[in-house]
């Protein structure tokens, strides 16, 4: 019997920061939650632990390492230092998503 590896790609598509040219965003994980903490500073959880974050709006992301290869349902930040991610495990950061640490 064959493995057969299958990467779940979706695409998220996001609005400029003019608001007007669309662009796509692909990852290999499925991406499950975006949240912004102002105009230009936003972040994307997803499975295999991803986490992405932007400082200029969206154009360009960056992957965080996070610590955990596991899926990442919700990210929410409760000022520009603090946030949190949560699925099948919850990670806090307190330094603006440099790093991330687990909760119990």
């Amino acid at each position: 019997m064959k493995k057969v590896s299958v990467f779940i790609f979706l695409t998220i598509i996001y609005l400029g920061i003019s608001g007007q040219n669309w662009e796509t965003l692909s990852s290999a994980n499925a991406l499950n939650s975006i949240t912004f903490i102002d105009d230009m500073i936003g972040f994307i959880a997803g499975n295999g632990g991803t986490i992405l974050k932007t400082t200029d709006g969206g154009n360009t992301w960056t992957k965080i390492n996070t610590g955990t290869n596991k899926n990442l349902a919700s990210i929410c930040f409760t000022d520009v230092s603090t946030g949190y991610a949560f699925g099948q495990c919850s990670i806090k950061t307190t330094n603006g998503g440099r790093t991330w640490s687990a909760l119990s």
